[in-house]
C-alpha cells in the first residue's frame, strides 16, 4: 500500500479514478533497500548526510537563525496581545467604577434635593 502511494506521488503509477492533485513545493524523498549500497553503514544516518550533502550544515544554522527569529516574534505578539488585555481589563474597571460614582451621585442627589 505505501508503495503503491509512493509510486503514484511520483508519478511511476497511472491514476486509476480521480485525480491527484501534488503541492508544487512537495519535495519527496524515498529510501529502499536499493539504497543501502550508497550508505556506510559505520556511520550513523546524520553523519552519512552529512558526507552526502556538506551544506546541509549551513542550510542547518540558516533554519536555526530563522526559527529563532520566529520566536523572538512570538514573543512579541504575545507579549503586545497581553497588553491589550491588560489595557482591556484596566478600561472596563475604570468605567465600571466611573458608571458605580454616577450611580451614586444620582442616587445621593435625588435623595438631596440637589440637581
Amino acid at each position: 500500500m505505501q508503495s503503491t502511494l509512493f509510486n503514484l506521488l511520483q508519478g511511476k503509477l497511472p491514476v486509476a479514478e480521480g485525480y491527484i492533485r501534488i503541492n508544487p513545493n512537495l519535495r519527496l524523498g524515498v529510501f529502499t533497500q536499493h539504497h543501502l549500497d550508497s550508505f556506510d553503514l559505520a556511520k550513523s544516518p546524520l553523519q552519512n548526510m552529512m558526507a552526502r550533502w556538506p551544506l546541509a550544515n549551513e542550510v542547518s544554522s540558516h533554519m536555526h537563525t530563522y526559527i529563532h527569529t520566529c520566536m523572538h516574534i512570538h514573543t512579541y505578539i504575545h507579549t503586545y496581545i497581553q497588553t491589550c488585555i491588560h489595557t482591556y481589563i484596566y478600561m472596563h474597571t475604570y468605567i465600571h467604577i466611573y458608571m458605580h460614582t454616577l450611580s451614586y451621585a444620582y442616587l445621593l442627589s435625588s435623595h438631596t434635593g440637589l440637581t
